[in-house]
């Protein structure tokens, strides 16, 4: 699980890296929990699909629809 809940912007290096953890967990079975993301990663995540790839929570744990 990363906390993003004190992040204001993802950089494309932090995007990759979650993609590069995600093949890894998905490989043994996981999976990457992004949690607390703010509105804009919310954006910018929907835009590029990657909703579809990682599992997003709220910042008490939830699941973001």
């Amino acid at each position: 699980m990363v906390d993003l809940s004190g992040v204001q912007h993802l950089s494309s290096t932090a995007v990759a890296s979650f993609l590069w953890a995600h093949r890894i967990c998905r490989a043994r079975g996981g999976t990457v929990v992004l949690r607390g993301a703010n509105r804009r990663t919310l954006d910018l995540l929907r835009r590029t699909g990657l909703w579809r790839v990682l599992r997003l929570e709220t910042g008490r744990g939830q699941e973001v629809a």
